[in-house]
């Protein structure tokens, strides 16, 4: 196994284990998971950049395979995103949205990330940005959540609990 695949294969692992402790509801213990994850997968997308590894000492372990870089890529967003979600459970919705707005440079496309980020925004009282968020997933097509009768309806229900 290359050094990229064994670190690829640490930092999913402190995904997965940070998904686990979400589940259980130990948001202070999964955000600690997604840390490390995002630790190790923002070195080795730093290191695919030609950028300095946050450790001088390090050895570099070779280049990585497209296919590598897209799992790396998309699994930050992943991060990220979950990172958003516990953040969310805690009520620290400025935090939230600053986690999403990072899974969304790394993948545009993350659904979860915009609709967390929505829901932060709505929390905060900016319903001018949620609404843009929400319409933003309406146009993305076959996802669940763009099947939302309208923005405004969800933010009417929501600010109705």
């Amino acid at each position: 196994m290359s050094g990229i695949q064994e670190k690829m294969t640490t930092a999913l692992a402190s995904k997965d284990q940070g998904n686990e402790a979400f589940k259980n509801g130990d948001i202070k213990k999964a955000l600690t998971h997604y840390h490390l994850a995002v630790l190790g997968l923002s070195g080795l997308d730093n290191q695919m950049s030609g950028m300095p590894m946050m450790s001088a000492m390090q050895p570099q372990t070779g280049m990585a395979t497209d296919d590598q870089k897209n799992v790396i890529k998309t699994n930050l967003a992943v991060v990220y995103s979950n990172m958003g979600a516990c953040h969310l459970k805690n009520g620290n919705y400025k935090r939230a949205i600053e986690v999403c707005d990072t899974a969304l440079k790394h993948d545009p496309t993350n659904v979860k990330a915009k609709f967390r980020r929505a829901q932060a925004k709505l929390a905060e009282g900016n319903l001018a940005g949620a609404e843009a968020d929400l319409n933003a997933l309406g146009e993305k097509g076959n996802n669940p959540l763009c099947h939302l009768p309208s923005s405004w309806q969800y933010v009417i229900v929501y600010t109705s609990w």
